[in-house]
């Protein structure tokens, strides 16, 4: 990808917006710059700063989220209203608060052009496949979807809140009581799901071990019913049969919490326990994770405001003005989502 874009009189700022992470670059650059949301500006409690397109989305927090975008960007105003945005949002994301982030960066932003990039979808698009089923796996959802030869299958596309990387947080911090939150996420960043070998001590003098911290994480991820596993076959079901085989060697792992060590493995192992009952002579599963996909729905939004297709598919000023906020549903529908524990 070029690594020029901001020089260009038509570049595009792409913006996603993530529950405990921001990462803002122009398209075509290989690389976000990542910074934390947890100073979520005046007035709003640190507390729940947490950025949930779940949830109704506060202006206060949504304008000083993108501002400070800009500011990683050093754009000053004139130079932000020449540039386009494409803004990544999860496909669980409430109509009101897609239509809330249009308005905004319209009105408030003054920004020429507008495209909403599906987090799934942009993340196929970064492993440079047109085909495959998606798991997108953050902090505060965790989705499905699937593409085949770029088009979304019906009934593939599902969203969950509790399989994800908040719901692990849960976990250790009943199990873990006692604990400060930064205790807390320092440990999961320590667990690997295939090695546990480390033993921690609770303020009443217990101890607990790696391997009662990694079953229940298990149990939380991957259960028997419905779990991560479970979501992602049902996503790959939902293809055509003539597409399955394909599908089956094209799942792609994104998402922050995929990180978690030994995560690619044992999704593996759980997808093949799902799917190899009904599939034992038809199906090989391939699971898909690429070291940069913490990134990768970023990274597809870069690469779609670096094509030339682009510019017929975003959302422009006069657009807007002519049909309001309500015309992101008609020009960027998602297909029906199923909300799991919502």
């Amino acid at each position: 990808m070029s690594s020029s874009s901001s020089d260009e009189d038509d570049a595009s700022v792409v913006i996603e917006l993530g529950s405990q992470g921001t990462r803002v670059q122009f398209a075509g650059e290989d690389a976000p710059i990542p910074f934390l949301t947890c100073n979520a500006g005046s007035g709003v409690n640190v507390e729940e700063a947490d950025f949930d397109y779940g949830a109704k989305i506060c202006d206060e927090k949504l304008e000083y989220l993108v501002n400070k975008s800009y500011e990683e960007l050093s754009l000053q105003k004139s130079k932000i209203k020449e540039c386009g945005v494409i803004f990544i949002e999860p496909l669980g994301v409430l109509r009101s608060n897609r239509e809330l982030v249009l308005e905004m960066m319209m009105e408030t932003f003054g920004v020429p052009t507008y495209y909403a990039g599906p987090s799934p979808i942009m993340a196929l698009y970064a492993s440079g496949r047109g085909s495959g089923t998606v798991i997108q796996c953050g902090h505060s959802f965790c989705e499905t979807i699937t593409i085949y030869e770029g088009y979304q299958i019906p009934g593939s596309l599902k969203s969950s809140r509790g399989h994800c990387g908040k719901g692990i947080s849960r976990h250790l911090n009943a199990l873990l009581e006692g604990h400060d939150e930064s205790k807390i996420e320092n440990i999961k960043r320590d667990i690997d799901l295939l090695k546990p070998c480390n033993q921690y001590t609770l303020p009443d003098g217990s101890v607990v071990s790696d391997d009662s911290l990694i079953d229940g994480i298990k149990t939380e991820m991957f259960g028997e019913s419905g779990g991560i596993a479970e979501m992602a076959y049902h996503a790959i079901m939902s293809s055509d049969i003539e597409a399955r085989r394909h599908i089956f060697v094209n799942v792609i792992l994104s998402g922050g919490t995929t990180l978690m060590g030994g995560f690619p493995e044992t999704f593996q192992e759980e997808l093949c326990k799902v799917a190899r009952p009904l599939h034992a002579d038809r199906a090989r599963i391939k699971t898909v994770s690429s070291p940069e996909r913490k990134y990768s729905s970023w990274i597809g939004g870069s690469i779609v405001g670096s094509l030339s297709c682009y510019k017929n598919a975003h959302i422009s000023k006069e657009m807007y003005e002519e049909s309001g906020p309500s015309i992101i549903h008609k020009y960027m529908p998602y297909g029906e989502v199923e909300l799991l524990d919502h």
